[in-house]
């Protein structure tokens, strides 16, 4: 009967994450002693006894259930530091549970198999792809064409009331990565510093293209430690929304790409900024189709200076025109999301991936590269921030 009441208290517990979209199923590679990932980092599938404070950790991570030993009992990955060190009775004498020693050191097969786990990005991947139906210096797109309605879903756009004009003023863009979290540029936060972030817009003169348009506060930035406002490098930011956003077809998160080389993939720039050089921003969402430029290529156009002392560095890329044309990212769209897709025939939705995030260029429409901060030299840095 006690059993019971415990298994009924902490599937009340995890209810608000379990649902019709959010079916949990056995990973077969999962065993008590397995690896495992947690919001906080690494982790290991334990009986819940075994961790301190399971409720709480039930609660903050969705994805702490390994599975259910005998169909009834939780065995719930455990970030390490939570582990207890005290044995606990078997739970079924018949067929008891192998003792785990938490204080045993990993072995090599543990860390193999810890490198082949997904990634906690890649699972919320899949849970934002899998519950969403799809729809149809600061640097604007030169030579881009209008981005069709709900076409960009993850698309946010910053900036800040301007009382005088009676208007705001918008002049970076971001990239909807979960729930709470806009992933952006570090330099948007520098002289200027927004404090309004809109989603689900594509004309930002009109309030008749869609009903789903919402304007968020900010609650928090997190800038990059190793960032420096007089440098180019680690220009990237994380701001934390001051309420949940509800997806809908105008709304949804784009996936963090682990693609190092997107020289196989095909890149998209978005945005507001300016469509020519030193011109004026554009009032709907533009978008324009761009080729990868291997790093070592790229740095004939950036030499050493004083903002990139070391020159483009692994944790920078380059994008630039197709056809050598002056299609380009220009100023207003820093901080926007330079992305490819996938799609996904079981959800019939484009997932998009978040390769670059927009930081600086030589002018716009020159024929040369603008450079971007390259998303997966990163991961380890976000996933922490916005999934804990």
């Amino acid at each position: 009967m006690w059993l019971k009441i415990v298994l009924v208290l902490l599937f009340k517990t995890i209810s608000p994450s379990v649902g019709q979209d959010n079916i949990l199923f056995r990973d077969e590679n999962l065993e008590i002693g397995s690896p495992c990932r947690t919001s906080v980092g690494v982790g290991t599938c334990v009986l819940n006894n075994f961790c301190k404070n399971p409720s709480e950790q039930l609660l903050n991570d969705q994805n702490s259930i390994c599975f259910f030993h005998e169909h009834r009992t939780p065995v719930i990955c455990c970030p390490v530091a939570n582990i207890n060190n005290q044995p606990v009775k078997p739970v079924n004498p018949v067929n008891p549970v192998k003792p785990f020693n938490p204080t045993t050191k990993p072995t090599s097969s543990f860390n193999s198999a810890l490198t082949n786990l997904p990634r906690l990005s890649q699972v919320k991947c899949q849970d934002y792809s899998h519950n969403y139906t799809d729809g149809n210096g600061y640097y604007g797109i030169v030579l881009g064409t209008n981005a069709g309605i709900a076409e960009f879903p993850h698309m946010a756009v910053m900036g800040y009331p301007d009382p005088e004009q009676n208007r705001t003023f918008w002049y970076c863009g971001g990239t909807l990565i979960s729930e709470r979290y806009i992933l952006t540029a570090a330099h948007c936060f520098g002289r200027l510093k927004p404090n309004v972030i809109r989603l689900g817009e594509r004309d930002l003169s009109s309030d008749d293209d869609n009903e789903d348009v919402r304007d968020f506060g900010i609650e928090s930035v997190t800038i990059h430690p190793e960032y420096k406002p007089q440098a180019a490098y680690n220009d990237i930011a994380l701001v934390r929304l001051d309420n949940t956003a509800r997806f809908t077809r105008f709304i949804r998160p784009a996936c963090l790409s682990l693609v190092e080389d997107p020289g196989s993939v095909f890149l998209t720039a978005t945005g507001w900024g300016d469509t020519s050089f030193g011109g004026s921003g554009s009032q709907v969402l533009q978008k324009v189709d761009l080729k990868y430029f291997p790093t070592e290529k790229c740095k004939e156009n950036y030499q050493p200076s004083r903002r990139i002392q070391q020159g483009l560095i692994g944790t920078q890329l380059c994008a630039g025109s197709i056809s050598n044309d002056e299609s380009d990212t220009c100023q207003g769209d820093s901080g926007g999301p330079l992305t490819h897709t996938t799609y996904n025939k079981e959800a019939r939705v484009t997932i998009f991936h978040v390769a670059g995030v927009t930081s600086f260029g030589k002018g716009c429409g020159f024929k040369v590269p603008a450079v971007y901060t390259r998303v997966s030299s990163f991961i380890d840095w976000i996933e922490p921030v916005v999934w804990n």
